[in-house]
């Protein structure tokens, strides 16, 4: 409706102007619900602190972060995968597992311990120290795993036997030396068999020089003295029992593998 309509039906022109004005004042007081008002974030400034330190963060832990290992694997500057790679938790636990489970089960020994025979301790633990330290490198096919497996074991043997504690010992290294000239690591399965199958018959040497030089009353040493050739054929038969039990070893490794109960 205009104004020349309100006139014609005898509005009062000074109530058309009043109703005009009240409601531009309306209006006007309604156009601040269309402007875009600036909101402030609370504690602006502290999360952009935060941000900042957590870039900061970032950048160190990328730093302290070693880029040739992806997924747990060290690689070499060439992209291969290296000799020597970090160990884990789980991987000393295994490793502890099986070197107490190769200790127990060579609790025979002592039956043996005062029977002359050089070699005859390694025959009789020659199975079970070559089956289990194998399944271990099976699983942990990491250089130093032997050495591992061996320096639990030989603190145990140095309270009952401290030759044998030294000797393995030593062994181990000898065996992780070889590993490392020939094989790279334990990548390959025969690399986990034949340290598997050397580390009983490699004390054997070990201890006669052991005995040579700080036991020259042990009855072994005797033994070896007084009758080499059977000391030769004992240490030929504990050649052929570590030989079975690391062959071993690898069969329940793969069986286990199969079963879905352990990863290579």
């Amino acid at each position: 409706m205009n104004e020349k309509d309100e006139l014609e039906k005898g509005v009062d022109p000074e109530e058309i102007k009043e109703g005009k004005t009240q409601a531009g004042a309306e209006k006007s007081d309604l156009e601040w619900l269309d402007e875009d008002i600036p909101v402030q974030e609370e504690n602006s400034g502290q999360g952009q602190e935060n941000e900042q330190k957590e870039e900061a963060g970032a950048k160190k832990r990328k730093k302290r972060q070693n880029p040739n290992i992806r997924d747990g694997v060290r690689y070499n500057k060439k992209g291969e995968v290296a000799i020597f790679q970090p160990f884990t938790v789980k991987d000393i636990v295994f490793l502890a597992i099986i070197g107490a489970a190769a200790l127990i089960t060579s609790a025979v020994m002592p039956l043996v311990a005062q029977v002359p025979i050089f070699g005859l301790p390694q025959l009789v633990t020659g199975l079970q120290m070559s089956i289990f330290p194998t399944i271990g490198l099976m699983k942990v096919r990491k250089a130093g795993s032997v050495f591992i497996v061996a320096v639990l074991v030989s603190v145990l043997e140095l309270f009952m036997a401290p030759a044998m504690g030294v000797t393995s010992l030593i062994s181990a290294i000898i065996i992780e030396l070889l590993n490392i000239a020939i094989f790279k690591g334990y990548r390959k399965d025969i690399a986990c068999f034949v340290s598997g199958m050397l580390i009983n018959p490699m004390t054997l040497p070990f201890y006669y020089l052991y005995c040579l030089a700080f036991d020259t009353n042990s009855i072994f040493f005797k033994a070896a003295g007084d009758s080499p050739w059977m000391a030769v054929g004992i240490s030929a038969a504990v050649v052929a029992v570590c030989a079975l039990g690391a062959g071993l070893g690898i069969l329940i490794s793969r069986e286990i593998r199969k079963a879905g109960l352990m990863k290579k």
